[in-house]
């Protein structure tokens, strides 16, 4: 027995539920980046420690794994443009590596100090921080790079003269592309900084690479958001 023809209507059904999920994926990124920071800091009594990596050596261990772990799955999950002609990482081949960096940042955590020898894989190994901070580091820069380079993309709707956006839908995208590539070089930017702060002894908090992973996850945070159109009643 042959199943009946998908009709025009269950197929933009579909479409919708699809775009739906995409939306709220991308919602769950934006949510999670902006929660990290905070979350840790408020359930470790507001103190603050080295690096977003040290809350691993705190109470906050199952909230900063079981985030990180959060962050890998639903960028595996992710699907985002298809890769163009000539293009050398493709949306699917960049959330997914970001994903499976930010699982292994929580499986090989930072280097702990005396007094956590009791915490799951703990360790004072240089070359394991050394591999934990390259895994960190690059999960970072691949967040920047698709907020400059991947999510910029939705201006070339723009040269589609058959989509017929109005003046208004314009001003946005033009708004949200913009503010794509500022939350992209101020995540590239933190990544400078913590370097500075870890390797030349720039220090100017006392706990530097926290500040700058912090402001690297809320752009990261704000540039999902504002992709899943969650911030669309504020014109974006």
């Amino acid at each position: 027995m042959s199943l009946p023809p998908i009709t025009s209507t269950q197929e933009s059904r579909t479409t919708s539920r699809l775009n739906f999920d995409y939306l709220t994926l991308r919602k769950t990124l934006g949510i999670l980046g902006l929660a990290l920071p905070v979350a840790l800091i408020i359930g470790n009594d507001f103190t603050i420690e080295p690096s977003i990596s040290h809350y691993y050596y705190t109470s906050m261990i199952v909230v900063f794994t079981g985030i990180l772990f959060a962050f890998g799955l639903v960028l595996m999950a992710y699907r985002g443009f298809p890769t163009e002609e000539n293009e050398m990482m493709s949306d699917n081949l960049i959330t997914n590596l970001a994903g499976g960096l930010a699982i292994l940042v929580a499986i090989i955590p930072t280097s702990g100090e005396i007094g956590s020898e009791g915490v799951p894989n703990f360790h004072e190994s240089d070359v394991i921080n050394a591999i934990h901070l390259g895994f960190a580091g690059m999960f970072i820069c691949l967040m920047g790079y698709m907020s400059v380079f991947q999510f910029t993309k939705e201006k070339k709707q723009l040269s589609d003269p058959s989509l017929n956006f109005t003046q208004a839908e314009v001003n946005r995208i033009v708004k949200r592309v913009n503010l794509y590539r500022i939350c992209g070089v101020l995540i590239w930017l933190s990544v400078a900084y913590i370097a500075l702060a870890k390797y030349v002894g720039f220090n100017l908090t006392g706990a530097d690479t926290f500040w700058g992973e912090t402001v690297a996850l809320i752009c990261f945070g704000i540039a999902w958001l504002v992709k899943s159109k969650a911030l669309s009643k504020v014109g974006l």
